[in-house]
């Protein structure tokens, strides 16, 4: 890592390690990260919490429900949920369809084992949320349009 910190709005203005030196990106992956990286706080609390959502799931799978509430309270809204999300790093991929994705990975407190993967389409939509396992969720859609059913997997 090159340990270059990119100041990153919309998450409210946190700081994030880029994996590359932005300058060695090409030029795709750079139009992809300038794109993210205009995206703003406002537009993040504004739209529905995909992140909310994925605790929500995650909450209702086995046990897990009676020991987040014991060690997280009981989440109620979207806004409370960033409280227990801690992101580290950004990175600039591309995909087997030839797109390119930013995506933001840290940890969160109902995962503790996985953490938290945030996968943005050319740096402009939020097209996955799930657990920091490296997919990008791109390996069975053929076009830009297939892309936006995704949430995570």
């Amino acid at each position: 890592m090159s340990g270059q910190k990119i100041q990153v709005q919309y998450f409210d203005g946190q700081s994030l390690e880029l994996d590359e030196d932005q300058a060695s990106l090409p030029n795709e992956a750079q139009e992809a990260l300038a794109a993210f990286l205009s995206l703003t706080n406002e537009q993040r609390l504004s739209e529905p919490s995909l992140v909310y959502q994925y605790y929500q799931d995650f909450r209702g799978v086995g046990d897990f429900a009676d020991w987040l509430d014991e060690e997280m309270g009981v989440l109620t809204d979207d806004e409370t949920i960033w409280a227990h999300v801690s992101l580290d790093f950004l990175d600039v991929r591309q995909g087997v369809n030839g797109l390119w994705y930013v995506v933001a990975a840290g940890d969160c407190d109902w995962d503790l084992e996985h953490g938290i993967m945030m996968v943005w389409l050319q740096g402009a939509a939020l097209t996955r949320v799930g657990p920091d396992d490296g997919d990008l969720g791109d390996y069975d859609r053929e076009s830009e349009a297939d892309q936006t059913s995704v949430i995570y997997l």
